[in-house]
C-alpha cells in the first residue's frame, strides 16, 4: 500500500550542502562551539554560493517555496543584520528554457542573543512557484550584513516547498 499525500503535505529543499565559499569574500568552515563538525561562520560581508540546486520531483508545480535559514550567534550580544539571498535559475528544464530573472530577498534581524541558541527565520518573500516544475534550478549567493555582533554560524539553509505525491511516474514530467 502506497503511501498518501495530502495537499499540505511539506518538506524541505535543501541548499548548504551544495554550498561553496570562495576568495575573500568567503566564510569560514569553523567547528562551532569548540566541536570537531564544520558549520558555515560568516561575518559581515561574507558570501556564499549554492549552485546547481535541483529541486525534488515530489515538488507540487507552480507553488511557491517558503526559504528560511537557521543560524546561531558565536557569542552573547545584540545583533544586528540581514541575511541576503539572490537566486536565479531555470523554472523548466527543457531544451531552449531561458533562466530567469536575479532576484533578491532578505531576512533582518534585532536582538539580543544569547551564543550558539538557534535562530530560524524565513526571508521576506517567496520564492515565486509560477510556471516552476520539477527539476527546476536554482543558483544562489547568500550574504550576511553584520552591523552589531561578532559572527553568526549558518546550520541550515532551505526553502519549504509543498509535495503533491512522492515522486514522478515520468523522468522529466510529473505526466
Amino acid at each position: 500500500m502506497g503511501m498518501i499525500i495530502s495537499p499540505t503535505d511539506w518538506d524541505d529543499w535543501r541548499w548548504v550542502g551544495q554550498g561553496k565559499g570562495t576568495g575573500a569574500s568567503a566564510p569560514a568552515r569553523t567547528g562551532i562551539n569548540g566541536f570537531t563538525c564544520e558549520v558555515w561562520e560568516f561575518t559581515d560581508g561574507k558570501l556564499l554560493h549554492c549552485d546547481g540546486c535541483q529541486i525534488p520531483h515530489d515538488y507540487e508545480e507552480w507553488t511557491n517555496i517558503t526559504a528560511h535559514i537557521h543560524w546561531c550567534p558565536s557569542t552573547s550580544a545584540t545583533y544586528t543584520g540581514t541575511w541576503t539571498l539572490k537566486y536565479s535559475g531555470w523554472l523548466d528544464l527543457a531544451t531552449g528554457s531561458a533562466m530567469s530573472a536575479e532576484t533578491t530577498i532578505t531576512a533582518a534581524f534585532n536582538a539580543s542573543m544569547t551564543a550558539f541558541q538557534m535562530q530560524s527565520q524565513d526571508f521576506s518573500a517567496v520564492i515565486s512557484g509560477t510556471g516552476r516544475k520539477i527539476s527546476s534550478i536554482l543558483n544562489i549567493s547568500l550574504s550576511l550584513a553584520l552591523s552589531a555582533g561578532t559572527s553568526c554560524f549558518m546550520v541550515g539553509f532551505d526553502g519549504h516547498y509543498r509535495k503533491d505525491r512522492l515522486g514522478s511516474k515520468n523522468i522529466t514530467s510529473k505526466t
